[in-house]
């Protein structure tokens, strides 16, 4: 995170900021289902559209995970997300 920089192995990873920052959150809750409440919370807590730029960031976050099979970020309908790792 000091450098906002994704590496997955050896492989360097473009992601935008936000995307980083939102992965990271996942990541260090790895495994637990992050609610959408909770995600708006940390990053648009006054925005109505809030639950729009959460969809983006989600789908912008599964095609930079797209080509690493073993992350994944699962949805848990009407709960949130989590990301599930080796």
């Amino acid at each position: 995170m000091e450098k906002q920089e994704l590496h997955v192995g050896d492989k360097k990873c473009n992601i935008q900021k936000l995307d980083l920052t939102l992965l990271n959150m996942l990541y260090e809750k790895a495994g637990t289902c992050v609610s959408r409440e909770e995600i708006k919370k940390n990053f648009w807590p006054t925005d109505d559209n809030a639950n729009e730029k959460i969809d983006a960031h989600i789908k912008s976050i599964r095609k930079v995970l797209k080509e690493f099979q073993e992350y994944k970020l699962i949805t848990v309908r009407g709960k949130g997300y989590y990301l599930r790792i080796p």
